[in-house]
């Protein structure tokens, strides 16, 4: 009787060290480890963080589309075997609740969203693991992460300017210098330099004299910066290092000290104006009505006629005249223009209007390039379905980026006059908004954040681009990368530089050999 009663105790004491103490708890650690290692790989150490952890993993592997042998969807199975080993147990009950919330032991089992944060409570999940005491063992024949992105942060840059300044005016020399005036929220300013001769490999910043107020822009001037103000004698030019004043002529962002200029006298008909140490020597009226104000070109003065009918490309005499006859392209020229230019040549654009959300229909953008006195018209095509358009151009060149397509299937492409010339399209993950599609040498160089508030890039020739690497730059500041404000983006020769801050401004050289700079 007694051995009976011992026989039956003994067994049933076995069984619950089996279900809920070495033996279930041992298993529920399998599992929990098969789990954090299918998703973040080894155990993390005492000083990190998961989300540090999870990030660059998810930045180089989350896919856009549920895809259930990929990461991270792959590790559905064993989010719920550890729900399964775990459910009813009173040392997990914060473990239980958190995978529930995952749907783990749900139809469909666990959830990994394709858009937005993959795990917003991927802390609070690491920590009732560890509250449940659940110990990290070997799982040898569990798939770890196979890689996570590299990219990089402000933590060794030195900001060109700071202060919370943005860029407030900037101006392209004939010599292919860029000038970049930044104004702090005091009213501060600052010039920064960024020269052609050094391949723009370091930025020389200056303050400006404190006597320049006012809201102000560069006087197109080469030999050195100048900055044109409205005064009470009317607009007048001032050198930065000492505030004196220089005679200048013109409208305000056209002011010039030699050369053209487009004013509009009270009579409201646009004139060309031809200048000679900064006095008006002749005027010239431009003979047409114009849909806006005028563009001075090189040697031409650019508008669209009012109709938008035609472009009207007239060449300017340095001897203070309309020179031959002007170059009428037909249109219709519908939307805004645009124009760059650099020594030798330039290009006119006017691209069709891009409303909220995405554009059904195709859309042909127009240009007219230069060289010389010769103006040669082309057209390139935008895919319909298009959102988050940006359009870069170095003169010779321009590009459009765009993205086509919904959340699950999101096609990003650039259709571009440069670098082979053409239109390309690949996948990637959704993007949130465009920086820039920039000509750089014989390649293009794509900037844009994703749905995930990263920004990535391509470079690559036109023909090679849906196939080009991807590259995550920079996290995003919610996440501890640098903060992508007041982002610019100039393109010249084989370089883009890329200017963005608040607090601190910071500028980096992107090389078309890939090679990434931060400029100090």
């Amino acid at each position: 009787m007694t051995g009976r009663r011992w026989g039956f105790v003994l067994p049933l004491s076995g069984l619950l060290l089996s279900a809920t103490g070495c033996g279930g708890k041992a298993e529920a650690s399998k599992s929990w480890s098969s789990f954090s290692q299918c998703l973040i790989g080894s155990p993390l150490s005492a000083d990190e963080n998961v989300l540090g952890r999870l990030r660059p993993i998810e930045l180089e592997l989350r896919k856009f589309v549920k895809d259930d042998a990929a990461w991270p969807h792959r590790c559905t199975k064993y989010g719920d075997k550890l729900f399964e080993n775990v459910a009813g147990e009173s040392y997990a009950k914060v473990l239980e609740v958190e995978l529930g919330n995952m749907g783990c032991g749900k139809p469909g089992g666990c959830r990994f969203p394709t858009d937005g944060p993959m795990m917003p409570r991927g802390e609070e999940l690491w920590g009732a693991a560890k509250q449940a005491a659940l110990e990290n063992v070997d799982v040898p024949d569990v798939p770890a992460p196979e890689g996570k992105a590299a990219f990089l942060d402000d933590k060794s840059w030195t900001p060109i300017v700071g202060g919370d300044a943005r860029i407030n005016s900037l101006r392209w020399t004939a010599a292919g210098d860029l000038w970049l005036l930044f104004q702090s929220k005091t009213a501060e300013r600052s010039l920064c330099t960024f020269a052609s001769s050094s391949n723009y490999a370091e930025a020389t910043c200056e303050p400006v004299h404190s006597s320049i107020k006012r809201q102000v822009q560069f006087v197109q001037h080469d030999a050195e910066p100048l900055l044109g103000m409205l005064t009470e004698e009317g607009r007048s030019g001032f050198r930065i290092k000492d505030g004196t004043k220089v005679p200048v002529a013109g409208e305000a962002g056209n002011e010039v000290t030699d050369g053209f200029a487009i004013i509009q006298p009270e009579t409201g008909v646009y004139k060309a104006v031809f200048v000679k140490e900064g006095k008006i020597q002749k005027e010239a009226a431009l003979g047409a009505e114009p849909a806006g104000p005028p563009i001075v070109v090189g040697d031409h003065a650019v508008w669209l006629q009012k109709d938008r009918s035609e472009l009207h490309l007239v060449p300017l005499s340095a001897k203070g005249r309309l020179a031959g006859k002007a170059t009428r392209l037909p249109g219709p020229w519908n939307g805004s223009l645009e124009t760059c230019e650099d020594t030798k040549s330039a290009v006119v654009v006017v691209r069709p209007p891009l409303t909220r959300g995405k554009v059904a229909s195709k859309a042909k953008v127009r240009y007219a390039r230069v060289d010389g006195d010769e103006w040669k018209v082309g057209e390139l095509e935008l895919p319909p379905g298009r959102r988050a358009e940006k359009l870069r151009c170095d003169g010779k060149d321009f590009s459009i980026g765009w993205a086509t397509g919904e959340a699950d299937d999101v096609q990003v492409g650039v259709s571009s006059t440069g670098a082979g010339g053409g239109k390309a399209e690949f996948k990637t993950r959704p993007p949130k908004s465009w920086f820039a599609s920039a000509p750089v040498g014989d390649k293009l160089f794509l900037l844009w954040r994703d749905d995930l508030g990263a920004a990535r890039m391509r470079l690559a020739p036109v023909a090679d681009i849906a196939t080009s690497e991807e590259r995550v730059l920079f996290d995003s500041a919610d996440s501890g990368g640098p903060p992508l404000t007041n982002l610019r983006v100039f393109t010249h020769g084989k370089s883009v530089l890329v200017v963005f801050g608040g607090e601190k401004n910071y500028a980096l050289r992107f090389s078309d050999d890939g090679k990434i700079d931060a400029l100090k």
